[in-house]
Parts: C-alpha cells; sequence; structure tokens
C-alpha cells in the first residue's frame, strides 16, 4: 500500500511538473551580482559586469505562448524586516531610453529600503521591440546595482498595434483597454510571490513623484489607494480613470449599454482634482494605473484587471468596481500628487 501511495505521489507531481513546463515557453534565469558596484548612479551599464549566468531557452508549447521572460536576482542584502515588501509593476510599450532613465531614477530616489522592492515588467507590442526591451534590461542592471531585491522583465506580444498619436481616440478605447488589462494580469500572476506584503503599480511615463510616496500611501494603510496624477502641480487631474460619483441619469443617455470611458461624454463625475478640500484621504469610485497601490493578497484572492466589460466598466475601472462588490472600499489622496509626462 505504501509503495502505490509512493507511486501515486511521483505521478501527481510529474504531472504539475509537466503543467508548468507547458504554461512557461521561455526562461532565461540570471543570478549571480558581481561584487564590483560601478557606475551606480549610470543606467547606462556593461551588462558583462553583472556576471550574468543564462539558462538556455525552453522551447516547450511554442504554440501556446509566445513570451520571454529574464529574471535577474541579486542576493546582495537581507531583508528589512521593518518594512513590507512591495511589488512594483509596470506594463510597457515603446518606452525610449529618456523615458526608463527618468522611470529608474525616481524608484531609486524613494526614501524605502531598496532590499524590500521587486521590480517587474512586461514588455509587448512595440514599434521597435529589441530597442524597449533592451532598454529595460540596462533597467535592470542599474536597479540592481542601487540595491533592490529583484527585476523580472518578461516579453509577450498581443499583436495588438495602435498609432501613439490615436490611442485615446474613443473608437480604440475598448480594445485598448482590453490589451492592457490582459498586460497587467499577466504580468502580476508571473511575478507575484508569497512574501510580497503590496503590489505598487507604476506608469513608465510618470515624469515626476515625491520620493517619501509609497511612505505615505502605506501609513494611510487602506488596501486600494492611489494618489493624485496631475500635468502640472495644483492643476487638474490627468488620470480621469479615478473618480467619484456620477449622474446616473446622464451616463444612461450618453452611454446606453456601451462600456463607459471617462473624459469623452460628461459623465457628472469628480475628479481627484475636484476634492482637494476633503482632506488628505477620501473615499472614491474608481482608481486609474498611473500609480496604484493594492494590498497583495486582493489580488491573490482573484481581484483582477477585467479585459470585458464590468459593469460597463473596463480594466483599472473594472478592477474598482469589482473591488466594490466584495466589500473593498477604494480610496484617493487628492493633495499627494504625482506629475505626468
Amino acid at each position: 500500500m505504501q509503495r502505490l501511495k509512493r507511486f501515486l505521489f511521483l505521478i501527481f507531481s510529474f504531472s504539475l511538473l509537466f503543467l508548468f513546463l507547458f504554461f512557461n515557453k521561455k526562461i532565461i534565469t540570471s543570478t549571480s551580482i558581481s561584487t564590483s558596484i560601478q557606475n551606480k548612479n549610470s543606467l547606462i551599464l556593461n551588462s558583462e559586469k553583472l556576471n550574468l549566468e543564462t539558462i538556455k531557452s525552453c522551447n516547450c508549447c511554442s504554440n501556446f505562448i509566445n513570451s520571454t521572460v529574464l529574471n535577474i536576482t541579486t542576493f546582495k542584502s537581507s531583508f528589512n524586516t521593518n518594512y513590507p515588501r512591495i511589488l512594483v509593476l509596470t506594463p510597457i510599450k515603446s518606452v525610449n531610453y529618456a523615458e526608463m532613465q527618468r522611470y529608474g531614477n525616481l524608484l531609486k530616489d524613494l526614501n524605502f529600503p531598496k532590499q524590500n522592492i521587486d521590480v517587474a515588467m512586461l514588455e509587448s507590442d512595440s514599434r521597435d521591440s529589441s530597442t524597449t526591451y533592451n532598454n529595460a534590461r540596462k533597467l535592470g542592471d542599474f536597479l540592481l546595482l542601487n540595491g533592490f531585491h529583484s527585476f523580472l522583465l518578461l516579453q509577450h506580444d498581443f499583436n495588438y498595434y495602435i498609432n501613439v498619436h490615436t490611442r485615446h481616440d474613443i473608437n480604440f478605447q475598448v480594445k485598448r483597454r482590453a490589451i492592457l488589462a490582459r498586460s497587467r494580469n499577466m504580468l502580476l500572476y508571473s511575478a507575484l510571490k508569497l512574501e510580497h506584503n503590496w503590489v505598487l503599480w507604476i506608469d513608465v511615463d510618470l515624469y515626476f513623484y515625491p520620493n517619501f510616496i509609497l511612505n505615505q500611501l502605506l501609513e494611510a494603510n487602506k488596501q486600494i489607494i492611489v494618489p493624485n496624477c496631475v500635468m502640472e502641480p495644483g492643476g487638474r487631474s490627468y488620470d480621469l480613470n479615478t473618480w467619484k460619483g456620477g449622474d446616473p441619469e446622464l451616463i444612461r443617455r450618453n452611454w446606453g449599454n456601451d462600456i463607459i470611458f471617462e473624459g469623452y461624454k460628461e459623465n457628472g463625475r469628480k475628479h481627484l482634482s475636484d476634492l482637494r478640500k476633503d482632506g488628505s484621504i477620501t473615499q472614491i469610485d474608481s482608481v486609474g494605473g498611473a500609480m496604484l497601490l493594492v494590498d497583495a493578497d486582493l489580488h491573490r484572492q482573484g481581484l483582477i484587471f477585467p479585459f470585458f466589460g464590468y459593469r460597463q466598466h473596463i480594466e483599472t475601472e473594472g478592477f474598482a468596481l469589482m473591488a466594490a462588490d466584495i466589500g473593498i472600499n477604494i480610496w484617493g489622496m487628492p493633495n499627494l500628487e504625482i506629475i505626468h509626462h
């Protein structure tokens, strides 16, 4: 009987291993960071200095998913147990060197233990995928040399290409936001680990945020919270997907049964710039993804970014409405500003 149990256990274990390989096509893992740290504040780094050890790509399941994973991990220092573990997630597409450099410098300047932060990106459908991908690899080198715990870079094309000048046209929004939602979900479930306490979503094209922002978002002690994304200090909110309220009759008349988007037709909603008098923190109904802090356990419990219409909303807005339906309150900080490029 014992032998039979062991045999069945082995069969079960090998089945799980097969499934794991089936759903992961190309894995390139890099470990081992050189003890010599040079050009610490420069994003232009020679990857050979990192003494990276590469495992050959796996070609299993080539017809299921076309993706590449570059995983670089540093074990340079232990975690600071006085602070939570943070996973920073950023989907990217056609990102130039200057944007990547600014993104890296803003992260580096955070007043937070870098050894407690893991960073992960998913590149997809870029005009020049190799350039964006190489810029992201340089970013990973830069972050690791500045003390971040790990950097994970994934590449997956959804075969959706859109002109940067027309991407905000209302006719493209359902497809565009659906692809972005799928990108977020793929990145999330590829990078999230049991040790992560919080997930911080950050847009790659943010121009500025204060180095204390992560501390302030955490100190609010809310499961889902966003700062106020503006184009200039004290200006109108840029990320209109963060909103509160609305006029149901006006929305019904303007949108019918279609998916609703903010900023195209009048919906009677307020944005964070309209709520500055509410104080440092206020309850809202929806969030955008320019910067979004989420309790990691909510994601683990299945809270995703819907790539389909959920209560006539999609992606981050659908995410917020889904959270509300399971009893989670949504919060914004109207006077904590981040600047969008």
